[in-house]
């Protein structure tokens, strides 16, 4: 079995990656092949299969990783912290649209109709299961379902418009837009004695 920190191992994945996002820029998804990826990455096929199943984990796998980018290294919420609950989420939507724009090019790829609506799903996905892990029964003024669907729906629906709107907004615009909306909604989902009155 190949050694997935060998160098040739990376440069290959490496190339199928960018051969399949240069094809999505100009082909829709169904219309593209392994066959094409492979003669675009200069590979041959058992290469690629060494990676990947096929072009849906492929895709499965971009997805994945570029909402792992997008929410790593976001500021954690300590519910028992003596920073203002509502501070806390705003750090947090500061620091997606900031790592929004460091992705931009691939973000927008994967929201484009060449790839369809399976990215759109994909984040909403990854916001619930963010959501879930970060939001305290304790405090909920309201069942907790509907806690993370309204801030699931919230954070996903917002961040794609603006990405969809062509980035209107600057970065620091944006975050500015979403820090009023996202924190000020969540406060009225929580209720934490601790962080509420600042």
């Amino acid at each position: 079995m190949k050694n997935k920190n060998d160098v040739r191992f990376s440069k290959a994945d490496q190339a199928i990656r960018q051969s399949f996002i240069d094809l999505l820029k100009v082909k829709k998804f169904d219309r593209i092949s392994v066959k094409m990826i492979i003669d675009k990455a200069a590979i041959n096929r058992s290469t690629f299969y060494a990676h990947f199943l096929d072009k849906y984990d492929l895709m499965d796998q971009l997805q994945e990783e570029l909402l792992d980018n997008l929410i790593n290294n976001l500021p954690d919420v300590n519910w028992q912290s003596n920073k203002p609950l509502i501070e806390q989420f705003q750090d947090r939507a500061t620091g997606i649209v900031q790592n929004i724009n460091q992705n931009r090019e691939l973000f927008v790829l994967m929201l484009s109709n060449n790839v369809g609506n399976s990215f759109e799903k994909t984040m909403q996905d990854k916001s619930r299961t963010v959501f879930e892990g970060i939001i305290s029964d304790e405090y909920l003024t309201v069942p907790r379902e509907y806690v993370v669907v309204l801030l699931t729906s919230a954070v996903s629906s917002t961040l794609i418009t603006w990405a969809k709107n062509g980035f209107k907004e600057s970065p620091e615009e944006f975050a500015n837009i979403i820090s009023h909306i996202i924190p000020n909604l969540a406060i009225q989902l929580v209720q934490n004695p601790h962080n509420t009155n600042g």
